[in-house]
């Protein structure tokens, strides 16, 4: 009887892990943050300007190919939306969150994020690193969110 009981107990902990990281995700809008932190390098180019995760699984965000929000005249950065999933501490995109076209050809490119994994998560903080092996579904593709990330809540 004792082994149906722990395994009943950890089966109930496992989903409300994955719901608390949801509840955690939706409950503000976060912003990339970049440079030093902690002793640890989050690179010196913004991607993300900001996310906002919704209970309802879609997400809007802008995103800062480059940093531009950061220069003297800001380009204006257009606000996607769509949707993700969480499946434990995974964060994963459901497809193309944008879509480039480059050259006098006028290229089309699908832009993708690489799935994320939930480092740590607090009401002030949430740190990702990308899941390994992710491949854009769609090709040409560029995919976006390969790196570590540090987010705070987003200051308008």
């Amino acid at each position: 009887m004792l082994p149906i009981s722990l395994l009943f107990l950890f089966t109930s902990c496992e989903k409300e892990e994955s719901l608390d990281y949801k509840e955690g995700l939706t409950k503000q809008e976060w912003a990339q943050v970049t440079g030093i932190v902690d002793n640890i390098y989050y690179g010196n180019i913004k991607q993300f300007y900001r996310i906002k995760f919704r209970a309802d699984n879609t997400y809007e965000m802008i995103l800062d190919y480059g940093g531009v929000s950061e220069f003297p005249d800001p380009v204006k950065l257009d606000t996607l939306s769509g949707r993700y999933a969480i499946d434990k501490d995974i964060i994963e995109f459901h497809g193309p969150v944008d879509t480039l076209y480059a050259g006098d050809e006028r290229i089309e490119t699908k832009v993708f994020i690489n799935s994320w994994k939930i480092t740590y998560l607090n009401a002030n903080t949430l740190r990702t690193e990308p899941v390994a092996g992710y491949s854009a579904p769609e090709q040409p593709g560029l995919t976006i969110g390969v790196n570590s990330y540090l987010f705070k809540p987003h200051q308008p």
